[in-house]
């Protein structure tokens, strides 16, 4: 799923880490109307799809979920079927969908509505009750879209992306017990302003690679620098070595948002994929902040691996 340079996808491909390939999958069900801008996040085996537009950049407003187990997609619901929340959710792209792996909850963030605004509100998707329900509603300034997002201890954290007319380099953070939303200042490093930036938590650290510098993608404006946000100690670094490849992309095939990255915690390695890089790539994001993890070095580089 998701688009080439002109044409809106509703294919699906697999990844296999232990042989380094992909395979194009049939699956034994109808899948979702072709669309771009979308989330998705995986859950107890399986893969959550939400929202995004289609050809025309009319919003789905819909939500899927795929069972690799069976091959099989089945359609969730239509924005219209949860009343209070059918305004936002039917209208967005670009938001975030984050797994609470405490509490199995699945948290979609921000998104742009249509009007250039980011939604300001999170909403709580129960996979096990199949409901959408309002979870957070941040002041309007807090909206965002093209973002990052994570939880970690009970607190859900919207990085970068877009609010407005306004790119931005700052986290806000959202506590999901009391239901308030405040920004917070990292010490360390200013980053650039960013979106599309591909966000991934190990343990309590959080990389922010790629993304672009302006409204414009393309080479001029992509970025190649990677962020690491060390959550226990509010401190922002920036790695002192570069992407190899400009890292601005389209919604995630699996896991996690736009490009995309999956984590094997058994084994240490992250895999990034999409994006302008039209391959694969690993790395070994475990190492501790200091020394930061390598981005050259063999043994823990982002290595091109198909």
């Amino acid at each position: 799923m998701g688009c080439g340079q002109w044409d809106v996808f509703s294919d699906l491909w697999e990844y296999t880490p232990e042989e380094a390939t992909w395979r194009s999958v049939t699956p034994t069900t109808p899948s979702p109307s072709p669309r771009q801008y979308h989330t998705a996040v995986a859950n107890n085996g399986k893969m959550y799809v939400f929202g995004g537009v289609d050809a025309q950049y009319n919003p789905t407003g819909d939500a899927w979920v795929y069972d690799p187990s069976a091959n099989s997609w089945e359609k969730l619901f239509e924005a219209q079927d949860f009343g209070v929340t059918t305004q936002y959710y039917a209208n967005r792209s670009y938001q975030t969908a984050t797994l609470d792996e405490q509490s199995g909850t699945i948290y979609i963030s921000g998104g742009d509505l249509g009007d250039g605004n980011g939604a300001p509100d999170v909403l709580a998707y129960n996979p096990d009750t199949n409901t959408l329900s309002p979870a957070v509603s941040c002041p309007m300034e807090m909206g965002r879209y093209g973002h990052g997002s994570f939880v970690y201890d009970g607190k859900l954290y919207l990085a970068f992306g877009r609010s407005g007319k306004t790119l931005k380099n700052d986290i806000i953070e959202v506590d999901l017990n009391n239901a308030t939303c405040k920004t917070i200042s990292p010490s360390g490093v200013t980053p650039d302003v960013l979106k599309f930036a591909t966000t991934l938590l190990v343990d309590d650290k959080v990389f922010f690679m790629g993304g672009t510098t302006q409204d414009l993608l393309g080479d001029l404006y992509g970025s190649r620098k990677v962020y690491i946000y060390h959550i226990s100690t509010g401190s922002m670094y920036e790695h002192s070595e570069k992407m190899p490849f400009i890292g601005v992309g389209s919604a995630a095939l699996v896991y996690t948002p736009i490009p995309g990255m999956l984590l094997d915690r058994e084994n240490g390695v992250a895999y990034y994929y999409g994006s302008e890089t039209e391959a694969t790539w690993a790395f070994k994001p475990l190492a501790p902040i200091n020394p930061l993890p390598s981005l050259s070095n063999h043994n823990k580089s982002l290595k091109k691996v198909k």
